[in-house]
């Protein structure tokens, strides 16, 4: 999942959390460039007020240390939503730019490469020390990647719909 602040990438991480996924990272991504593989980087998720809100019987059980937690946010550790589950390093088949609209229904549609790089490198922080090989792991996601665009007021209804595209093993 790639995004700008606010996007609702933590509110889908969550719901997809809830549906048992594994949760490898918040906000930083460990990429093998030869493999196009994402590595856990298990890092506390920021779980602002109102995905805490939407969240709370989740979030009932999990045990946060009150120096992690703040008026506006909280840090959580993935192990406490996700049962620990601890994934190996994985194959990127999908690119997921969330954008959380409050009311809108749930709307999933593939976009272009060029459009899916273009979101990629808006997000990319350190391509100025990557230069051009930078440039190229990008061109090879975004060619070896489905990319899609969910909109979504409801991020429960969008873990259920990417999961229904996800074929069971």
């Amino acid at each position: 999942m790639i995004g700008p602040p606010d996007a609702g990438k933590t509110s889908l991480v969550l719901g997809l959390a809830e549906r048992g996924a594994a949760i490898f990272t918040d906000e930083v991504a460990l990429l093998d460039s030869s493999r196009l593989q994402v590595h856990p980087f298990r890092r506390d998720l920021i779980v602002h007020c109102q995905t805490q809100y939407r969240f709370s019987a989740l979030l009932a059980g999990s045990d946060t240390p009150p120096f992690k937690v703040f008026d506006t946010y909280r840090y959580l550790a993935p192990s406490a939503v996700d049962g620990g589950i601890f994934a190996a390093a994985a194959a990127i088949e999908q690119l997921v730019f969330p954008t959380l609209r409050p009311g809108a229904a749930v709307e999933i549609r593939s976009i272009g490469q060029a459009e899916a790089a273009r979101r990629v490198l808006e997000q990319t922080f350190n391509l100025d020390y990557w230069g051009a090989k930078g440039v190229d792991l990008i061109g090879r996601l975004v060619e070896g990647c489905e990319a899609v665009e969910v909109v979504f007021g409801d991020a429960r209804q969008a873990a259920e719909q990417l999961c229904a595209l996800v074929p069971q093993a």
